[in-house]
């Protein structure tokens, strides 16, 4: 079978984008739609975004943030002025969600 146009394929994906939003994937389809440019620019989700507030509220941001706030607490404490700590998780749709999951795949 031969390869259809790069136009064929992204009214397809289009149509994928805007069918996520109605499934409750929006961000899914957000950013699908946002990468069928040529040059896609980079999407940046800044602090207190609803992007970033609905992120930090899943399983996988609680399970490395709160351990972390935890013992950079316990650092500041002792007066310590840093603190080592290591974690991480990989993305799967019962940390993150389905929408988030689809949105950025497996991510560590």
């Amino acid at each position: 079978m031969a390869l259809k146009s790069k136009t064929w394929y992204r009214t397809e994906f289009k149509a994928m984008a805007v069918a996520a939003g109605t499934i409750k994937l929006p961000t899914a389809g957000n950013y699908l739609n946002h990468s069928l440019q040529d040059k896609p620019s980079h999407r940046l989700n800044n602090v207190g975004s609803s992007h970033a507030n609905a992120l930090s509220l899943t399983k996988m941001y609680t399970t490395i943030s709160q351990p972390m706030a935890e013992a950079i607490k316990k650092a500041n404490s002792k007066g310590e002025k840093s603190v080592g700590y290591q974690s991480s998780i990989a993305t799967t749709v019962g940390n993150v969600g389905l929408d988030f999951y689809l949105t950025y795949g497996k991510v560590t």
